[in-house]
Order: structure tokens, then C-alpha cells, then sequence
């Protein structure tokens, strides 16, 4: 589990973390942890690294 960054948007109280896992259990524990699925809602959405995808597939810099 590690957390890329951490970031807020204070005139909404909404805060947004970009992490990396392997498993959705460990983000799970993460927040739980910290409280915030307690707290309020979270939204876990997977995404991708589009840069590293075309990367990838040789379609970086063309």
C-alpha cells in the first residue's frame, strides 16, 4: 500500500488520495483506519496510468 499523494478541496470539505495496491482490502484498511469511511462517504474508483499505457504500446511521443 502507498499513497501517491493526498489532496483537498476545502470550500466542498472534499479531500481526494491517489494510492497504489494490490489488493482493494488494503485500501479498505487504509481508510478504515484513519476513519474516514466512519466519518463520511468515500468513493474508491480504480484508474490507470494513461502516459505509462501508451508508453506501453509505442504511442508515446509520435
Amino acid at each position: 500500500m502507498k499513497v501517491i499523494g493526498a489532496y483537498g478541496y476545502q470550500t466542498q470539505h472534499r479531500y481526494y488520495a491517489i494510492v497504489e495496491a494490490d489488493d482493494y482490502a488494503d485500501v479498505q484498511a487504509l481508510f478504515s483506519a484513519a476513519g474516514h469511511i466512519r466519518a463520511g462517504e468515500v468513493e474508491v474508483v480504480p484508474v490507470n496510468d494513461a502516459i505509462a499505457k501508451r508508453k506501453e504500446f509505442g504511442e508515446w511521443g509520435k
